[in-house]
């Protein structure tokens, strides 16, 4: 399957386990880059300055979990009591089960996750990026439902924008003008919005958020 085709969540997940099948669990190829991850380089744009001496974290779209070093080098005091990663696909979460034993990893589409349970932190980084039917709509769904899960902090990121040239059609761009009104739905969060070049000639904008309960 082309990642251009991708419309549905049932596609992504299929895209996904075609590019193991193909490259193999661990290639950065199936994580949809031609290189290196550069899954560090979204999360510590996601993240808090600070965090309680314990605190917790939801993962969404965990992938195979390269957020746990990140954690621990970001925030060496501080003790993560809890961390569930969720991922669409299952090979990711076995390997994270099997690779990061002290954490919690289940195989779910966040927007079906039914859980009382509440997280400091709250990060959906990578996974609010490609092309899929209703977008925008779909944005304000995931970011209410990242909202009613944390506790203090949500962040993500969006393409801002693709540069000259740029081929990747499966990805969804949504500009500075359509997010603050996306975000406007939520005023119990203050938002904060960072554009920053990740990808030479395209732009993420990173959004974090401080929730008031």
């Amino acid at each position: 399957m082309s990642f251009r085709e991708l419309r549905s969540v049932d596609d992504i997940t299929a895209y996904y386990r075609h590019g193991i099948e193909l490259y193999g669990l661990e290639s950065p190829r199936t994580m949809g880059y031609q290189t290196a991850p550069v899954d560090d380089r979204l999360i510590k744009h996601l993240l808090p300055e600070n965090v309680p001496d314990s605190y917790s974290v939801l993962d969404i779209g965990c992938g195979l979990g390269q957020i746990v070093p990140i954690l621990s080098d970001r925030f060496p005091k501080s003790h993560l009591e809890t961390l569930l990663g969720i991922d669409l696909v299952d090979d990711f979460i076995q390997h994270c089960v099997a690779e990061f034993p002290a954490h919690e990893f289940v195989t779910k589409n966040f927007l079906e996750w039914d859980s009382p349970r509440r997280f400091d932190i709250v990060l959906a980084a990578g996974v609010l990026v490609t092309r899929i039917d209703q977008y925008e709509t779909y944005l304000a769904r995931f970011i209410e439902k990242m909202i009613s899960a944390s506790k203090s902090w949500v962040g993500f990121n969006v393409i801002a924008n693709q540069g000259a040239g740029y081929t990747a059609r499966h990805l969804a761009t949504i500009s500075s003008e359509s997010l603050t009104s996306v975000l406007a739905a939520f005023p119990n969060v203050s938002w904060q919005m960072n554009k920053l070049e990740v990808f030479t000639g395209s732009h993420d904008t990173f959004v974090c958020g401080t929730v008031r309960i």
